[in-house]
């Protein structure tokens, strides 16, 4: 029976790359540390911190490491604005998650603060965001009463980090939509 191999670029993105050097031993050999960080990089776009953070967990010697950031970053495989860029708006169209908390990604994954600021300076409007999300789950919120409605769905705005004056207005705006549409709704199906 054949062994079964797994490409790198749909590995696990917590597999251990064959031959790592036991937990005493680092790795000192560059083209070895860049097959590791190129397989990293397959996965997913990284920024320089988490694939420094990746190299550093596979026992990488520090100053390979420097040399493999360096190079990466040289030809253009390492960016942390373009990983800036891709995150933002893999989150806020995905998740629909709020500036302040995108801010705290970004910083949480080693961005430079003037790099995040610049990125998020281009990112749709978070009242534009909490509404789209809002009109969304709204729709399974259609058999609840006004408090309830307001409730759950201020709930969840806030848990997504959108500002209390965004989440008033929005759910003030989703509920009276929804309430409207229900008693249009109740006229016409009276007729």
């Amino acid at each position: 029976m054949a062994a079964e191999t797994v490409s790198p670029a749909v590995a696990d993105d917590n597999d251990d790359p064959p031959g790592l050097p036991d937990d005493s031993t680092d790795i000192t050999d560059v083209e070895q540390a860049k097959a590791i960080g190129l397989r990293r990089l397959a996965v997913r776009e990284r920024s320089v911190l988490e694939l420094r953070q990746d190299l550093r967990r596979r026992h990488v010697a520090d100053p390979v490491i420097d040399e493999v950031i360096g190079r990466f970053t040289e030809v253009g495989l390492l960016d942390d604005t373009r990983f800036a860029r891709a995150w933002v708006t893999e989150r806020q169209t995905g998740k629909s998650v709020s500036r302040s908390v995108l801010s705290r990604e970004l910083a949480a994954k080693g961005i430079p603060r003037e790099v995040g600021a610049a990125v998020l300076d281009d990112v749709r409007p978070e009242a534009e965001v909490a509404l789209d999300l809002a009109r969304k789950k709204i729709r399974a919120m259609s058999g609840l009463d006004r408090a309830t409605a307001t409730r759950r769905l201020a709930a969840q705005l806030a848990r997504r980090g959108f500002a209390d004056s965004v989440v008033r207005k929005t759910v003030r705006q989703v509920v009276d939509d929804m309430m409207m549409e229900r008693e249009v709704g109740n006229i016409v199906g009276d007729e």
